[in-house]
């Protein structure tokens, strides 16, 4: 029996055709959005009950699950807003890692449209390796980039956070989250 060749036009469009499926399924009969949040994110943020701003964001309701993630539900026409204020608010604490008062070596920050892929440019890969509290900021910038997939509904999604030395150009060290998280 002849195998069947998939051109990269067909699997794209397969892809796509997959990614609307999955958002139907996120969206629900009462238009509303249901987004799950893993516990590993949230930490001892778990809570059912919804802030204030939440509610005028659109939140309806949020569920706490027995593996500790949150289950949230979002009136479909706020969920668009959800994310773009996100996104905005994501990328300001990306970029907030390069004032120097936390992290004294990252100079700069580059990100994709998604989040998806994040490199922190620092000063040089020795005075990076030398700061305790610098290298935490891979961690922030992972979590931060798992955040905003999650609240994008992706399910097997990875954030890859590269550090760069601003000197050479080169990428001397990279992350991908969530698996890091583990590590």
């Amino acid at each position: 029996m002849p195998s069947q060749a998939v051109t990269a036009e067909e699997s794209s469009e397969d892809a796509e055709q997959e990614k609307a499926s999955e958002e139907a399924d996120r969206k629900l009969q009462d238009g509303t959005v249901e987004i799950t949040i893993s516990g590993e994110l949230l930490g001892e943020n778990a809570v059912e009950e919804l802030s204030e701003e939440q509610k005028d964001m659109g939140y309806q309701s949020a569920t706490v699950n027995a593996d500790g993630s949150v289950t949230y539900v979002i009136d479909s026409e706020k969920y668009e807003i959800v994310l773009i204020e996100l996104r905005k608010e994501s990328v300001k604490a990306l970029e907030a890692m390069t004032n120097g008062e936390v992290y004294r070596t990252i100079r700069g920050v580059l990100y994709d449209d998604n989040l998806e892929t994040i490199t922190l440019v620092v000063s040089n890969q020795a005075e990076f390796e030398q700061s305790a509290t610098d290298s935490f900021s891979v961690w922030q910038a992972g979590l931060t980039g798992c955040l905003y997939q999650e609240m994008r509904g992706e399910q097997d999604y990875t954030v890859t956070v590269n550090l760069q030395d601003s000197a050479s150009g080169d990428i001397f060290s990279s992350a991908a989250f969530p698996e890091a998280f583990n590590q």
